[in-house]
C-alpha cells in the first residue's frame, strides 16, 4: 500500500473538520489518519481482499482509449 500526503483546501468543510479531529465526522471513517496502527490494520485488511483486476483494466482500458491516453497512463491500467 502506497500512502501520500496530500493538503486539502481548507473550503471543504468535512476535510477540515475531519483534520480537526471532530468527532462527528470522525465517525464516519474506519480509520483514523494520525494512527500509525490503523494504517497497518488496514494494509493487513486489503492484502486479504481480492480484486476483479483484469476485468477491471478492460474496462479502464476501452475508458481511456477514448481520450488518445498516454503510454504512462496504459502502463498504469496494465
Amino acid at each position: 500500500m502506497n500512502i501520500r500526503e496530500l493538503t486539502l483546501p481548507q473550503k471543504n468543510q468535512l476535510a477540515s473538520r475531519y483534520i480537526d479531529g471532530e468527532e462527528r465526522v470522525l465517525s464516519f471513517f474506519d480509520y483514523a489518519y494520525t494512527n500509525q496502527d490503523d494504517y497497518s490494520r488496514r494494509a493487513r485488511e486489503l492484502k486479504k481482499r481480492t480484486f476483479p483486476r483484469e476485468e477491471l483494466a478492460e474496462i479502464l482500458h476501452g475508458y481511456n482509449s477514448r481520450f488518445s491516453p498516454s503510454e504512462a497512463v496504459l502502463d498504469n491500467i496494465e
